[in-house]
Formats: structure tokens, sequence, C-alpha cells
């Protein structure tokens, strides 16, 4: 599925645990537009993967026809294309689920810098994200 929006129109976007269910080849691309969507200084937050890994189940949670598939690389690729993207990763959690889980990623879009270098004030430009897991 391919969805765009105009550029910088996004303070912030989330994506909690839907990621990891797209095809690993578009989430590269997925991750690219998601920046050209943030404005400067934008906040993107995620769920993706922790460790590499593909599956499918064609009974999840014991439904009949209820298939869920799962495709996403480990956390340091996401870091990686994040920060190849233009992210700045604030920080990283993980978040356990079983016997496995996911990593939760904070990063923020470089904010622009004013011809003095000071940044400007206001939609998240110079803020240092924290987060509490």
């Amino acid at each position: 599925m391919e969805m765009d929006f105009p550029a910088e129109c996004f303070d912030a976007v989330v994506s909690f645990y839907a990621i990891i269910h797209m095809p690993l080849d578009e989430h590269l691309p997925l991750i690219e537009r998601i920046v050209r969507w943030l404005r400067p200084g934008g906040i993107f937050m995620a769920t993706v993967g922790h460790t590499a890994w593909t599956g499918e189940d064609d009974a999840y949670l014991g439904v009949e026809g209820g298939r869920m598939c799962w495709s996403h690389a480990d956390e340091a690729t996401y870091l990686r294309w994040m920060t190849e993207a233009g992210l700045d990763v604030q920080w990283s959690r993980f978040i356990p689920e079983g016997d496995s889980g996911h990593s939760l990623v904070c990063a923020q879009k470089k904010p622009v810098a004013q011809a003095d270098g000071e940044l400007p004030e206001g939609n998240f430009a110079g803020a240092r994200i924290h987060g509490v897991i």
C-alpha cells in the first residue's frame, strides 16, 4: 500500500506495531517518506523489530483464517536507516513481548538553523525528546 502526503505537513508521525507487518522491502522507502512529511524538528516514534525476523501465522490468536505476517530487520538496521534518512535518534527502548520483543524508537528530524546558527522556536525545533518506558 502506497500513501503520500505533502512535504513538511506533520509535526509528528507515530506507528505502533504496524511497520513490522509490512513487507521488509517497503520499510526503508516508508521511513524516507515519513522524513519528507515531517516538518523540521518533527518527531517520528515507532515500534520496529529488535531482531531480524520474518514469519506468518495462518490462525493468529487461534482464529482460523486470521492470517498474520511479520517482516522486520534488527534494531541496528532501523537506527541506521533513520539516521541515513535525516533523523537524529533520540532514544530506543526494548519492549518485551513473550520470549522476544520489539524496539520503540524516538527520532527527530533535524531542525533548520537560522542564519545566525540559532535554532528557531516552536514545533519541537531544538527540543530534546525524553521518554520513559
